[in-house]
Parts: structure tokens; C-alpha cells; sequence
């Protein structure tokens, strides 16, 4: 949890830095999801 609070701080003292992290983690989010879905789409489709 300590490392959490470092990392929220050296954002507000960045504000340059915070939309890209926060844009990357959006990114790195919908991948996953989408690599997720799709894997569960075509193991579906496999056992058909």
C-alpha cells in the first residue's frame, strides 16, 4: 500500500505523466478483455 501512495503522489506532482498512465492502463484494460472474450468465443466454437 505504501508503494500506492507514492506512485498517487508522484503523479500530482507530474500531471504530464497522468493522462498517458492512465490512458496505457485503459488500453492494457481492453485488450485483455477483448483477448479473454475472444479465447471464450472460439472455445465455445471448438466443442461445438
Amino acid at each position: 500500500m505504501y508503494y500506492a501512495q507514492t506512485v498517487f503522489d508522484w503523479l500530482k506532482l507530474n500531471p504530464s505523466t497522468t493522462a498517458p498512465v492512465i490512458f496505457g492502463g485503459a488500453i492494457v484494460a481492453v485488450v485483455l478483455y477483448t483477448y479473454i472474450y475472444d479465447y471464450r468465443i472460439l472455445a465455445k466454437r471448438g466443442k461445438g
